[in-house]
């Protein structure tokens, strides 16, 4: 049997429970593939733009990596280097007296 239903749902305001619930399930389809469509574009704004940023600042983070771990390594040699001369340093002290 024919029901009223609110205008205000944006669908035919009288007509069959059956008739109303299949016309929102198309509504909210087309809302879901609207959102869907608007994350894509979204997504493919964010990928060329980090890809433009990247390209202009011209920075590879794998490549800062590497660098970063020979310079910690450097550092680590250097540092052994010292502390070994002042062992000696203070040794060679301990026999001159």
């Amino acid at each position: 049997a024919p029901v009223a239903f609110d205008s205000s749902a944006g669908l035919q305001s009288n007509g069959s429970i059956q008739l109303f619930a299949a016309s929102s399930a198309g509504w909210v389809e087309q809302a879901r593939s609207n959102s869907n469509l608007s994350l894509n574009k979204v997504e493919a704004t964010l990928q060329r733009s980090t890809d433009a940023w990247s390209k202009k600042s011209g920075v590879n983070i794998d490549e800062e990596m590497a660098t970063l771990l020979n310079l910690e390594k450097s550092y680590q040699a250097a540092a052994k280097i010292v502390s070994t001369i002042d062992q000696m340093l203070a040794t060679l002290m301990q026999v001159v007296r």
